[in-house]
């Protein structure tokens, strides 16, 4: 390995962006493994934070299904918010110009419900151009089986298969800065 060449399938910070999308409140009681899920995207969002990452939210007609849970708001100061009507992120109007104006080339996707909003987001981006990486500890849905189905649907699509600390860890790359210490304390307060 040459210099700083690195494997193009890890997710690195440049040309990059977390995809959050409708983790709104009326889905909440409803949601398998709920609270794991969201504890693994306050990590997620808390550490993408860190690095200065950009961050976009999704909220799927939220005049119904409300806006997106509280749990995330401290994460969320800087986040593009899209309001949207189509499963796909992509089809909503503003969308795919957003990511393009921003410079983005990898993405990584979490939120609800894998096996629609997540899914089809997921394939629509492969689709566009984007490499996309699947938080799977950080994606839910009502009914278990769907999220196995949607994530070896995604799998078999293109769509890069990670976790929260995968990503987080391939993002800091080096121990012992002052980033990784803010991302260890980050660690240590969601998980202690």
């Amino acid at each position: 390995m040459a210099g700083n060449s690195r494997h193009p399938n890890l997710f690195t910070r440049e040309n990059a962006l977390v995809l959050l999308i409708d983790f709104q409140e009326r889905f909440l009681p409803i949601l398998h493994n709920r609270d794991e899920t969201i504890k693994n995207i306050k990590l997620l969002l808390g550490g993408v934070n860190i690095y200065s990452l950009p961050i976009i939210v999704t909220e799927q007609v939220p005049e119904k299904l409300g806006p997106t849970i509280s749990d995330f708001k401290e994460y969320l100061h800087h986040a593009k918010f899209f309001y949207k009507k189509t499963m796909s992120c992509c089809g909503q109007i503003g969308f795919l110009e957003e990511l393009k104006k921003l410079g983005v080339k990898r993405i990584v996707v979490c939120g609800i419900e894998a096996h629609v909003c997540v899914l089809q987001t997921a394939l629509d981006l492969i689709y566009h151009g984007f490499q996309v990486h699947l938080a799977c500890d950080a994606i839910t849905t009502r009914i278990p089986y769907n999220k196995e189905i949607a994530i070896e649907k995604m799998k078999s699509s293109g769509v890069i298969v990670s976790s929260v600390e995968t990503v987080l860890f391939e993002i800091t790359y080096t121990a012992g800065t002052e980033e990784f210490k803010k991302l260890q304390r980050q660690y240590e307060l969601l998980y202690n």
